[in-house]
């Protein structure tokens, strides 16, 4: 997928949460790409999460590409992302 098309389907649905996915090391280190994008288009505020080996084995390049964390798992994801919705509306845990 290009990086445009994150911004795109963004733009089209409203999204705040982006989840990138790469199982490439070539694909992950151009990740910074899609946050350039995303803030250059006015949507710094967008939540970027990593998925794919690379960023498990090494979370600093999620880190470096900006992501706001690195889903290492089913379980993980639903976590990471749980706790994304429950910042962006404001809903605080019990």
């Amino acid at each position: 997928v290009r990086p445009a098309e994150f911004l795109e389907r963004a733009e089209e649905t409203g999204s705040r949460l982006c989840i990138v996915a790469a199982e490439k090391m070539e694909t992950a280190q151009s990740l910074s790409r899609v946050r350039d994008m995303f803030t250059q288009a006015g949507h710094s505020d967008m939540v970027i999460l990593a998925l794919g080996g690379p960023f498990v084995a090494d979370p600093s390049l999620a880190r470096a590409g900006g992501c706001n964390g690195v889903i290492s798992g089913a379980e993980s994801g639903l976590r990471l992302v749980a706790k994304v919705a429950a910042d962006l509306l404001g809903v605080r845990g019990s």
